[in-house]
Parts: C-alpha cells; sequence; structure tokens
C-alpha cells in the first residue's frame, strides 16, 4: 500500500500551466517523467497522457520506478531510460501505435520504438 501512496496511482487531471510547458508534445502519448528525490535519488513514473472527453488532460499512472545511488541525477538529467519501464513503453509504443517521451523539468526527447 506505501507504493499507492508514494505514486498516487489513478488519472489525474493535467494543470493548464504543465499542459502549455508541454504544448509541443503529442496527445495522446506514453511518458517517462524523471523527478529527483534528495541527493542521491530519484524516481521515475511511466505514464500515459490523454484528452479526456470534457477537454482537458490527463495523466494515467502505469508504472513507477525508484532508483537511489550516485550518478542518478546525471542520468535523469541525460534524459536515461531505466530499463524495466524502457522495455514497457517500447513494447507499447509499438502495440497502441503511441509516440514516447522522457522528461526532465523541461527538457524532453522523443523516443524511438526499437525492433
Amino acid at each position: 500500500m506505501k507504493r499507492k501512496k508514494e505514486f498516487e496511482w489513478g488519472p489525474k487531471e493535467i494543470t493548464k500551466a504543465e499542459m502549455q510547458e508541454q504544448a509541443a508534445l503529442p496527445v495522446p502519448r506514453l511518458e517517462l517523467s524523471w523527478a529527483l528525490v534528495g541527493d542521491e535519488g530519484a524516481t521515475v513514473a511511466y505514464s500515459m497522457v490523454y484528452r479526456h472527453l470534457l477537454g482537458h488532460d490527463e495523466r494515467v499512472p502505469l508504472g513507477f520506478t525508484k532508483i537511489d545511488g550516485s550518478g542518478v541525477h546525471a542520468r535523469a538529467k541525460n534524459l536515461d531510460v531505466p530499463f524495466r519501464d524502457g522495455a514497457h513503453i517500447n513494447q507499447e509504443m509499438k502495440t497502441l501505435r503511441l509516440r514516447g517521451f522522457v522528461l526532465f523539468n523541461h527538457l524532453w526527447r522523443e523516443l524511438e520504438v526499437t525492433p
């Protein structure tokens, strides 16, 4: 149950400010979003973003990875892809025919599907 509380499972409406920051990104999409935790930790949230029938964008969590250790902050800044979530997003990009992205603060890059 602790994991649910940490990640707050369930769809979340994306704020208008966040929508404006990510205006260049397509909707719908899959995304891996880095967040730094402390001096040597990070979390990576794997989500799908879609436009709700009422017109706002929502983020639906699909996975969550917690990473600790030295070099983690550099991995976030380099927009690295964690192994497990990277395998999942690659497969789901193919299956769902959605584009995928890695995000950290205001940085982002598009992922390419690998065979």
